[in-house]
C-alpha cells in the first residue's frame, strides 16, 4: 500500500546531487517549489550557468546533507546514488533516488484542479508524469468539479445526521450516483435537517 502525501518545500534547504539531465531537471522543480537548492557534482554542463551560484564542484560527501530536508540522488553512478539514500535515511531526510528501486520515496507531479489535486507518478518515465497529470486535471475539471461540490456538500451533511459507519456506506452509494441522483438526496437531507 502507498500513501501519498505533499511536502512543502518553501524555504527548505535542498541537495541535489549530480549534474546531468536529472540532476537539473530535478534542480528546476525544486526551484520552481520556492526551496533552497544547492547542487554537488564533478561537472557541469554549460546549461547550469544560469544556476552557477547554486553548483559546488564536489563529489558526495555525508556531510553535504547536514541540515538538509530532502535529497535527490541523481548522479550517474548507481553506487553513489545508493550511498545517498543510505545517509539520507539514516538521518531522517527525504530522499528520491534516479534509481527507482532505491528510493523510498516517488515524487510525483501534480496539477491542482477545483476539486482538489491530480498527482501522477511515472518512476520508469518521469517526463511524462506532468503531461499525464496535466490531462487528468483537465478531464477532472471538465468531468467531475460538480460531483466533487456534490459529495462535499453531502458529506457534510451526513456527518450531521448520521453515524460514522452509516456516513462511510451513503458516500460510498453516492460516488455511484449520476449527478441527478447525487443533487436529489442532498436537498432531501437538507429537508430532514430542517424538520423538527
Amino acid at each position: 500500500m502507498a500513501l501519498c502525501l505533499r511536502v512543502e518545500l518553501q524555504g527548505k534547504p535542498c541537495v541535489v546531487f549530480g549534474g546531468g539531465a536529472e540532476g537539473f531537471r530535478r534542480t528546476l522543480q525544486l526551484i520552481e517549489e520556492g526551496a533552497n537548492v544547492t547542487v554537488y557534482s564533478r561537472e557541469f554542463s554549460s546549461k547550469w550557468e544560469p544556476y552557477a551560484s547554486l553548483c559546488r564542484k564536489e563529489a558526495f560527501c555525508p556531510s553535504q546533507l547536514q541540515g538538509a530536508f530532502f535529497a535527490a540522488a541523481a548522479t550517474n553512478d548507481p553506487e553513489v546514488n545508493e550511498q545517498i539514500v543510505y545517509h539520507c535515511v539514516k538521518n531522517g531526510i527525504l530522499v528520491v533516488s534516479s534509481t527507482p528501486s532505491q528510493s523510498p520515496f516517488h515524487p510525483m507531479a501534480n496539477r491542482p484542479w477545483t476539486g482538489g489535486v491530480v498527482a501522477v507518478s511515472i518512476p520508469q518515465a518521469p517526463a511524462l508524469s506532468g503531461m499525464v497529470s496535466k490531462d487528468l486535471a483537465q478531464q477532472a475539471e471538465n468531468q467531475y468539479t460538480q460531483a466533487v461540490s456534490q459529495m462535499a456538500k453531502l458529506r457534510s451533511l451526513a456527518y450531521q445526521q448520521l453515524s460514522s459507519q452509516q456516513v462511510a456506506a451513503l458516500l460510498r452509494k453516492a460516488v455511484a450516483m449520476s449527478c441527478t441522483k447525487r443533487q436529489q438526496l442532498i436537498e432531501t437531507m437538507e429537508q430532514e435537517r430542517k424538520l423538527p
